[in-house]
């Protein structure tokens, strides 16, 4: 953060991202409460950890803005959470949400071409590549390699086959962002 805002020149912009490491799923009708299946949490929950381990904080995500806040080196700090869908869902002309409570509340909409990729399937297919990449990260934090196994092809289960309780299951993803001007002067 301190490094942003010392090579920045004074009011230039900076945009800091993080994608969130807890799992998400849209509940399938109104008034139902997400439901996320277990083994797609053990994954995320042994990510979260494994990370830790190497002294990484899985929490930044969350207080993203607050450490922009407090570098005291930006001003003008907008904060947004975007759901991103893993999948094949939605369908049409909806692409993603900005999080209610967020600042804003409305969608991110625009004609989804037939011969192109929408989010959702580039999400799917960045964790189809994330979820067997982690095994070195969870071997090095000490877990065996047949737990390591069993947490992987779980999680994969869940992704190539998003069923649940009956119902199709919709993932999501929760990505922040915080943009900033560097501080007249400093």
């Amino acid at each position: 953060m301190e490094d942003v805002g010392r090579v920045l020149r004074p009011g230039g912009l900076a945009i800091f991202i993080e994608p969130d490491l807890t799992p998400h799923a849209s509940p399938v009708a109104p008034g139902i409460p997400e439901l996320i299946p277990d083994q797609w949490q053990t994954f995320w929950g042994t990510f979260r950890w494994a990370l830790s381990t190497k002294g990484v904080d899985p929490d930044v995500p969350h207080r993203l803005k607050s450490i922009v806040e407090g570098s005291d080196r930006f001003e003008n700090i907008v904060s947004r959470a975007i759901n991103i869908p893993i999948g094949f869902w939605p369908t049409g002309m909806y692409a993603a949400t900005i999080v209610p409570g967020n600042e804003i509340d409305a969608k991110i909409v625009g004609h989804i071409d037939a011969d192109q990729l929408t989010m959702g399937q580039l999400q799917w297919m960045d964790y189809e590549a994330l979820l067997p990449a982690a095994r070195p990260l969870f071997k090095t934090a000490g877990l065996m390699e047949e737990r390591v196994a069993r947490v992987i092809s779980e999680a994969q289960e869940i992704l190539y086959r998003p069923n649940f309780q009956n119902g199709a299951l919709r993932l999501y993803t929760r990505i922040y962002v915080v943009y900033a001007n560097k501080r007249m002067g400093s």
